[in-house]
């Protein structure tokens, strides 16, 4: 049932089954939540200043932009089976995730 065991200190490089960009996700959601979704490339400092704005905590704002600085230096490429080698089940599409939460996708409040 279980997968390998982890290896305290090791690192590993955890993606999901597929590879996906920003503008596919953009298209899974709309598509889930049956609403207008929209994606919008912003740089780094730009992203920063507008969570800073929002009132982000800075620790917290640093961990969001590294969300897109990842992707762009190659990272959660190529496509890995850690998951299922760790766990002993493959990893789940993202979809699954926005199907399970739909109604949030769609607007509806959380419950």
């Amino acid at each position: 049932m279980g997968g390998k065991p982890v290896v305290a200190g090791a690192t590993y490089d955890i993606t999901g089954p597929e590879l996906l960009s920003f503008a596919d996700l953009t298209a899974l959601a709309a598509k889930v939540s049956g609403r207008p979704v929209a994606y919008q490339s912003v740089d780094d400092d730009a992203f920063d200043a507008g969570l800073r704005e929002a009132g982000v905590p800075d620790d917290v704002r640093g961990m969001i932009v590294s969300f897109g600085v990842s992707p762009r230096a190659g990272f959660g490429e190529p496509l890995t089976d850690t998951v299922e080698r760790l766990t002993g089940r493959p990893a789940r599409p993202i979809i699954d995730l926005m199907e399970r939460h739909r109604s949030l996708l769609a607007g509806a409040e959380a419950t």
